[in-house]
């Protein structure tokens, strides 16, 4: 699909839009939000996108995958592999989101933008939490994969970027027990490392650096240096202090939508 505007696979603007399980892919827009956008929504309860793949979508504006502007969304489970925005974004852009808005537990995967390559946030302060980004790649004045703008950034593992990690430059938010490692350029705008839980270790996957070719296995490895490595308030799912990434946490236990 394609749109000469915004939302090249799906627009919704001023509702309420729940999405369960499925592939968004090889959407085309020359707007914003090439698999979809999400606007002015959320007004009649919390919008929810859950365990659905956005894979090689592609925007000429913000958002290759989706683009989520003035709206409270719950955003989990989800694959955001290989999307790409000539602008900003390319996994995930958020505009002005509302506060309640919460990007947890979901897999970026080889996006690619000027900045942001997985996951922007301009405006507001929605809590990105545990989720796991490899691989992207950022070409822009500040190419990082994640802008962390006035997040509330935690427990999110970023590896294996080809330019910065995470540009969290001022203003910033909380950004508590992340890992930043392996970036092709730098780990972070302002070296975090060392403060308040943020770590540059590497993760060491079950399956990644070892693997040529997918299927890769971004859960940790029981030797891994962030199993247990998060808020000491927090735990998993055993009761363990939660891990760092994708997996931790009381939403930790699933596994990302593959391509059929």
């Amino acid at each position: 699909n394609s749109a000469n505007n915004q939302g090249g696979g799906i627009a919704a603007i001023d509702t309420t839009l729940t999405i369960v399980g499925g592939s968004i892919s090889e959407n085309l827009s020359l707007g914003a939000g090439a698999g979809l956008l999400l606007s002015n929504a959320g007004g009649g309860g919390p919008c929810r996108i859950e365990g659905v793949l956005f894979d090689s979508n592609e925007a000429d504006q913000d958002g290759g995958g989706v683009f989520i502007e003035r709206a409270s969304v719950e955003v989990l489970h989800n694959s955001f592999d290989n999307n790409s925005s000539n602008d900003d974004g390319g996994g995930l852009y958020l505009l002005n989101a509302a506060a309640s808005t919460d990007v947890h537990n979901n897999l970026f995967l080889n996006n690619g933008a000027d900045e942001g390559s997985a996951v922007l946030v301009f405006g507001n302060a929605p809590t990105v939490r545990s989720n796991t980004m490899v691989g992207g790649v950022a070409t822009g004045w500040e190419p990082a994969a994640v802008r962390a703008g006035l997040s509330v950034f935690r427990h999110n593992l970023v590896a294996f970027e080809a330019g910065w990690g995470v540009d969290n430059g001022s203003p910033a938010g909380p950004i508590e027990y992340n890992d930043v490692f392996g970036s092709g350029v730098q780990n972070w705008h302002t070296n975090a490392t060392g403060l308040n839980g943020n770590l540059s270790v590497d993760p060491l996957f079950v399956g990644y650096s070892n693997l040529p070719s997918p299927p890769w296995d971004f859960t940790l490895s029981v030797g891994s240096p962030l199993q247990d490595a998060g808020d000491p308030t927090e735990t998993d799912l055993d009761g363990s202090v939660i891990q760092i990434g994708a997996f931790g946490g009381p939403d930790g236990d699933w596994v990302p939508p593959q391509a059929p």
